[in-house]
């Protein structure tokens, strides 16, 4: 390896993205193995001109770019894996697993939406590639459940370890991230597009037609949050107002950027909504069950606030204490205590996604969700059983 190649690391996007679907134990395919095509741009291109003179470098849009190969192999996703299990990353990450985003809002440079969709909860170099176990959050869920399909797109920590064909080959360190994007295919800005949480029907198909628009028009937005895909409209409406043959495309613009902010206005209505009614069913369960006090509600309702999806966690963790003698009707009640004690198992969370997965036209993924949310005590037994009882039916 050349001795400066330890200070060329890049965080980059893979290109491979896999459909997010989940097989019957829970993971999904994030990268396949084998080499892909991949457009570097360099922050700081001295060191690998001069560690690899010889490669295709240009310059675009005032960036130094470079063309190379991304490169994964069971050889070098087998130490990504045992450094995403090891003690040191696992503190780093608050013994958490790596977020799930709308796009790749944590890319460096980059801006845009960083609400956290879920988590990956586990990381896997298998024999055909390398495999994560997503946990979604209700903002997740709420993404899954629109009309685009979505794809996993994981962003790695890469190393250049030296040239093929006159292009520089990098190789995955650590994994850090995911993105879901309806553009698996597209590269530069198209491929790391928002999908937009509880978007009706039509509206996040015309957004993502909007953005591969944009880009092929020049004027791709520096991020794909809300307010700079509508900058990027108005940049563009403005350029056709220079032209006066461009006076109905102005219009055209116009109407369309009236109508984005109307559609975002709308989807951030609902999201509120959405959040409020799933933080106050969590609480209100946590309190009849005997989790927490009413006293506790407003504490409660901050760490709603800070962090949904670690708040459900841990109301769901933290014991019953209600006694069945305590209450009238102690011994009528007494069986279905027990009953519900045999749910919370992880056999249990199985029998609870089967039920849900028998209902006509529900998928595995959206089974999955209605599991998680009927029976998340069960679900957690689930996640933590060693071996982990499969979800096939």
């Amino acid at each position: 390896m050349h001795p400066e190649m330890k200070d060329l690391s890049l965080q980059l996007t893979c290109t491979a993205a896999n459909e997010a679907a989940l097989g019957d134990d829970g993971f999904a395919l994030l990268a396949p193995y084998g080499d892909q095509a991949n457009l570097f741009t360099l922050a700081n291109p001295g060191p690998f001109r001069a560690a690899f003179p010889t490669a295709e470098y240009f310059e675009e849009g005032g960036l130094t770019k470079v063309r190379g190969i991304q490169r994964i192999t069971a050889a070098n996703s087998a130490p990504v894996a045992q450094a995403f299990d090891s003690l040191t990353s696992r503190v780093k990450r608050w013994f958490r697993g790596t977020p799930i985003y709308k796009g790749h809002p944590d890319m460096p440079g980059a801006a845009g939406d960083t609400t956290e969709l879920g988590l990956v909860a586990r990381f896997e170099a298998r024999a055909d590639g390398q495999y994560g176990q997503p946990v979604f959050n209700a903002a997740g869920a709420n993404a899954l459940s629109g009309s685009a399909k979505l794809y996993f797109s994981p962003r790695y920590e890469f190393t250049p370890t030296g040239m093929e064909a006159g292009k520089i080959v990098f190789e995955p360190t650590a994994f850090i991230s995911t993105g879901l994007t309806p553009f698996p295919n597209l590269a530069a800005d198209a491929a790391n597009a928002a999908i937009t949480a509880a978007q009706p029907p039509n509206t996040t198909m015309n957004k993502s037609l909007l953005l591969v628009a944009l880009a092929a028009a020049g004027v791709a937005p520096s991020s794909d949050a809300d307010e700079h895909i509508i900058a990027a409209v108005r940049q563009l409406g403005d350029r056709a107002n220079t032209n006066a043959t461009a006076a109905n495309e102005k219009t055209s613009l116009a109407a369309k950027v009236s109508q984005l902010e109307a559609e975002i206005a709308a989807l951030r209505t609902t999201a509120a909504n959405e959040a409020a009614t799933f933080r106050d069913g969590q609480i209100a369960a946590a309190i009849q069950d005997g989790r927490i006090t009413a006293a506790q509600k407003p504490q409660f309702e901050a760490l709603f606030k800070a962090d949904a999806a670690n708040a459900a966690l841990v109301l769901n963790g933290l014991p019953r204490t209600i006694k069945t003698a305590d209450r009238a009707g102690a011994a009528s009640n007494a069986a279905t205590v027990q009953a519900t004690a045999a749910n919370e198992t992880p056999e249990g969370f199985v029998e609870t996604y089967k039920s849900a997965l028998a209902v006509a036209g529900t998928t595995k993924e959206q089974a999955l969700l209605k599991a998680t949310a009927a029976n998340a005590a069960g679900y957690k037994a689930w996640l933590a059983a060693s071996p982990q009882p499969k979800l096939s039916v």
